[in-house]
């Protein structure tokens, strides 16, 4: 499997499409910082120590939050991409008490 391939499976696994998966994905690749990886994303993610792909993953889920706070602020799947994914509700959310 790509590195490429690797980061889209963990993007749709927390709830993106195929096409938000590429286009976060596009994302993470014009990103200056992601540079050094120009030439680097078809290659196999066995090739590689564990670690780098986890780096590459904690920009993905930045790119990912940022996507979707621009195209998709309400997607249920926004805290999947969070240091918390669980979902904070405010006042006007919460359920009535009983």
């Amino acid at each position: 499997m790509a590195i490429e391939e690797k980061i889209k499976e963990l993007l749709a696994s927390n709830g993106l499409s195929s096409r938000q998966c590429d286009e976060v994905l596009q994302l993470l690749k014009d990103d200056e910082a992601n540079a050094p990886m120009k030439d680097r994303w078809t290659d196999n993610v066995d090739d590689y120590l564990p670690s780098v792909i986890d780096v590459l993953w904690i920009g993905a889920k930045d790119k990912a939050l940022e996507y979707i706070d621009e195209n998709c602020p309400q997607a249920w799947f926004r805290p999947m991409f969070t240091d918390d994914p669980a979902p904070q509700l405010d006042g006007d959310q919460a359920p009535p008490s009983t």
